[in-house]
């Protein structure tokens, strides 16, 4: 199995709050580089969080 996966912050925000994890690996904010991961086992927990539009606290939600 391959995953490939990116997330920007947009034109208007000055924070990307959103958070990805993919097993035991967890991503938080810009990932403008997209990124695979290969090799993955199963079962695979994957959790995407988008962020809340730059709310205060927003990035601290999105990573609970």
């Amino acid at each position: 199995m391959r995953l490939s996966f990116v997330t920007n912050r947009g034109a208007v925000r000055r924070q990307n709050q959103d958070a990805l994890q993919i097993g035991e690996k967890i991503w938080l904010g810009d990932m403008a580089a997209p990124e695979s991961l290969e090799g993955l086992n199963f079962p695979l927990l994957i959790s995407v969080v988008d962020g809340m539009g730059g709310q205060l606290g927003g990035e601290k939600a999105a990573a609970i």
